[in-house]
């Protein structure tokens, strides 16, 4: 999600992982790149040369991902969030919560997300993008809230136990 400012928000440890892909790529990945490349030039036509076709793809891949992470880094807002803060859901919050079922008046499940920036976001590794609707419904929101959710599908309610 992008401030008013055009910049993308990301937590302090969603950059730091971004710069460590970024080093990778640059000082890992792309040697190797460059020294298939040449290899695949010593066998000759290169007209009609399936492993130079090939790094020659995975050059492309390597560098608009370098270029990507880049322009990523240079458009971010690093916001992060103090021990302080932990009294309401920020950018960086690791929220735990009970869902309720509404049809059943009962607590669903225990559960657990950090609301992440957009590009860190991996909803398998419950890091939730502060561009969703859930995170849109909790931000600004404190211990024991309840907050309503609704999506085209669903309507349910969570109770907010504990921000980190």
């Amino acid at each position: 999600m992008k401030d008013k400012k055009n910049k993308f928000v990301i937590s302090k440890e969603g950059k730091k992982k971004l710069e460590v892909e970024l080093h990778t790529l640059i000082n890992i990945v792309r040697p190797k790149v460059i020294d298939a490349l040449q290899k695949a030039r010593l066998q000759g036509d290169l007209s009609e040369n399936a492993d130079y076709d090939a790094a020659r793809n995975w050059q492309a891949e390597v560098e608009a991902k370098i270029k990507e992470i880049d322009s990523f880094l240079s458009n971010a807002k690093v916001v992060s969030s103090s021990k302080k803060q932990n009294k309401i859901v920020k950018l960086g919050s690791k929220v735990e919560f009970y869902e309720y079922d509404l049809e059943n008046n009962l607590i669903k499940e225990k559960k657990s997300v950090k609301i992440v920036g957009l590009l860190e976001s991996d909803p398998f590794k419950n890091l939730i993008s502060n561009d969703s609707l859930f995170a849109k419904r909790v931000l600004n929101h404190s211990v024991n809230d309840i907050v309503e959710i609704k999506t085209t599908k669903k309507k349910y309610k969570i109770k907010i136990l504990d921000i980190t």
